[in-house]
């Protein structure tokens, strides 16, 4: 139970030790900045709501299952040219070839997360699942269609 909570506490320390840009107001803006320049893995989930939300521990359970996902998808690309990365935001920002899009992560509800895929040739591909802890399996059989030449299978239990 204390890896999840650790893991959470990395993740988080790394989000804000990310480089921030400023707003029109001279505030730094906190959305991370992805820069897509070979295949990249985002995996997304949530910012808690409060610090009560984020003490709970299914919150750092579905946290570290999104994590866990992430980090099956680098093993199983085999991509030393890939990029993978885990933001707790509502939002990136994307930059591709100079250009830079806001990407809002679909939110239905507290427990929205998922992973997204990006490539420079193709449109942006959202993985989902019903529970975060389905999302492994959801991320290993989407990752060779859109990664082509990437064969991945799912670890067993």
């Amino acid at each position: 139970m204390r890896f999840p909570i650790l893991f959470a506490a990395a993740v988080l320390l790394t989000l804000t030790c990310a480089p921030r840009e400023e707003r029109s107001d001279g505030a730094p803006d906190p959305t991370p900045r992805i820069v897509i320049d070979g295949p990249t893995v985002v995996g997304y989930f949530p910012p808690a709501l409060d610090s009560a939300a984020a003490e709970e521990s299914g919150y750092a359970e579905g946290l570290a299952h999104v994590g866990f996902a992430l980090q099956d998808a680098k093993a199983c690309t085999g991509l030393e040219s890939a990029a993978f990365q885990m933001v707790v935001d509502t939002q990136i920002y994307v930059v591709l070839a100079g250009r830079t899009d806001m990407v809002p992560f679909p939110r239905t509800d507290a427990t929205t997360f998922g992973i997204y895929l990006f490539r420079s040739d193709r449109p942006p591909h959202l993985v989902t699942a019903l529970a975060p802890s389905a999302l492994n399996a959801a991320v290993l059989e989407t990752l060779p269609a859109y990664f082509e030449g990437v064969s991945c299978a799912p670890r067993e239990p």
